[in-house]
């Protein structure tokens, strides 16, 4: 029974593994699915991805460019209502929009809650997330430059 138990524990991680892996933004490393607009390329990202999106050569590299976009949209803000941020970011997806209003328990995103905005955005766009302290590294690089 013991041996069953591990079998289904091993089944559901690759299950997880395999379903995080599969997309768009994993496989161009890009978890912020930031579209190609050659604004990123020469710095970090080694040619078009799929679908329009850019592909970096490492994941890190990917999580530092979305943080450095998010920073680049607040850079003479201190705050962002949800509606506007969204409509900026994604074209004003109403499901994202209620998403981050739920997650956030607001209608609007602080310059300070940067760092959490990113955790939530590659959730909603890939489905999983990245460990955390990999998500902190990428915004503390992000901020560096």
């Amino acid at each position: 029974m013991i041996g069953f138990g591990i079998l289904l524990i091993l089944i559901v991680v690759l299950f997880l593994t395999k379903i995080k892996k599969d997309t768009i933004g994993f496989r161009n490393n890009n978890p912020f699915n930031i579209r190609d607009n050659y604004l990123y390329r020469s710095d970090y990202a080694s040619s078009p991805g799929e679908k329009g999106f850019l592909k970096f050569l490492f994941l890190d590299d990917g999580l530092e460019a979305g943080y450095r976009l998010l920073l680049y949209y607040f850079k003479n803000r201190n705050s962002y209502p949800v509606k506007d941020f969204i409509t900026r970011y994604a074209e004003g997806d109403k499901n994202y929009i209620k998403f981050l209003v739920s997650e956030l328990g607001t209608n609007n995103i602080e310059k300070t809650k940067i760092l959490d905005l990113g955790k939530l955005i590659v959730r909603f766009e890939n489905g999983s997330a990245v460990e955390s302290d990999r998500m902190g590294e990428a915004y503390k690089r992000a901020l560096k430059r």
